[in-house]
């Protein structure tokens, strides 16, 4: 069985299904950040051999260099190495240094140059130098491909490989049942942080509920900087339910039941997906180059979601009022039940895999 090592800044919870399947077919290794550094990274998780070090940064993290990569490649040899793409830092070039030397194969896995609206020249030469080095780029979205090929000379495009970035979720909830559970719920999922922008679709909803005098409820999952300033602001709004950071995947399942759809207001990622998991249509600003993550990219407006103006209460409550005046056809459902199964199967595990050994 060969060796892999897979190196991340943090080990979010969402990723421990993705290494737990890669471990079935490889002699897998994680190397993260201690969870005295990192708040999100997971603790012992059964099945999985981890080693924590400390991240050492400057310049508000432009430069990283993450403790004890280099003992790891000096005291094993492996065949694959997986790194989280980050030009700046030093510790991946090392790897990537090593990977050369040692003869293992590197693959970074990334979002390439997302986000970034103007592109520095210093950035696209690392990016550039990081293609060069590397065996393979695994690019979250087809976006983030097309971005870097429009960056680094066409004879390294053979290297960048489309692996959807997605969630590995064993609990899902089909069309049929959303269109039978669905009421006057709105589902949020995701950490309550700068950007999220949750006074944004509270502040909808209050147009909604005046507007229309239907009593809309906002279910809220998650956790976060923000989560219990929140909690307070709006302790006075009873159709408001924070649930905190629930991980269980039928118990979010079961909180979803009443909600026709789910509302990322601020800047989104793989909170889409889940909303796709769940039969429900996301509803997301349109500006894809200001989310947190590409997956965005994977709503389109008025077929399995809806877009609206960034920071606009009233675009959005719009775009959650056309949603909920489809609460009753079980199209957008299927369509964004039907984009989750196209993103997860076959399973990113094994997506993963393949790229590694192809």
């Amino acid at each position: 069985m060969k060796n892999l090592l897979i190196v991340q800044p943090a080990l979010m919870s969402y990723r421990i299904p993705v290494f737990l399947g890669l471990s079935s077919v490889m002699q897998l290794r994680v190397l993260t950040v201690s969870p005295h550094e990192q708040e999100h990274t997971a603790r012992d998780v059964e099945g999985l051999e981890i080693r924590y070090g400390r991240c050492f940064s400057v310049a508000n993290q432009r430069v990283v260099y993450q403790s004890g990569l280099l003992k790891e490649l000096l005291r094993e040899k492996y065949d694959y190495m997986i790194l989280a793409s980050h030009v700046g830092s030093i510790s991946n070039w090392l790897a990537l240094l090593f990977g050369a030397l040692l003869k293992a194969k590197v693959c970074v896995h990334g979002q390439g140059l997302f986000r970034r609206r103007h592109k520095k020249a210093w950035r696209q030469l690392l990016t550039i130098l990081e293609l060069h080095l590397c065996d393979r780029y695994l690019a979250y979205t087809s976006g983030c491909a097309e971005g870097l090929k429009e960056v680094v000379p066409e004879y390294l495009h053979r290297k960048i490989r489309v692996v959807s970035n997605t969630l590995q979720l064993k609990h899902l909830f089909s069309p049929a049942e959303r269109l039978r559970s669905a009421e006057l719920g709105v589902l949020f999922i995701g950490r309550l942080r700068d950007r999220c922008s949750l006074d944004c679709l509270v502040n909808a909803l209050l147009l909604l509920r005046a507007w229309h005098d239907i009593d809309f409820k906002l279910h809220v999952i998650g956790g976060g900087d923000l989560h219990f300033q929140y909690e307070e602001s709006y302790s006075n709004l009873n159709w408001i339910k924070f649930y905190g950071p629930v991980t269980d995947e039928q118990s979010i399942c079961d909180l979803s039941r009443s909600c026709f759809a789910g509302v990322y207001p601020g800047a989104a990622g793989l909170s889409v997906v889940h909303y796709f998991s769940l039969s429900l249509p996301a509803i997301v600003f349109s500006d894809l180059s200001e989310h947190m993550g590409p997956e965005p990219e994977y709503v389109e407006d008025g077929f399995n979601g809806y877009m609206f103006k960034k920071g606009d209460d009233s675009s959005l409550a719009a775009a959650i009022w056309k949603s909920f005046l489809r609460r009753n056809e079980i199209d957008m459902y299927s369509a964004a039940w039907e984009r989750y199964l196209e993103l997860s199967r076959p399973s990113l595990s094994d997506r993963i895999y393949q790229a590694l050994i192809s």
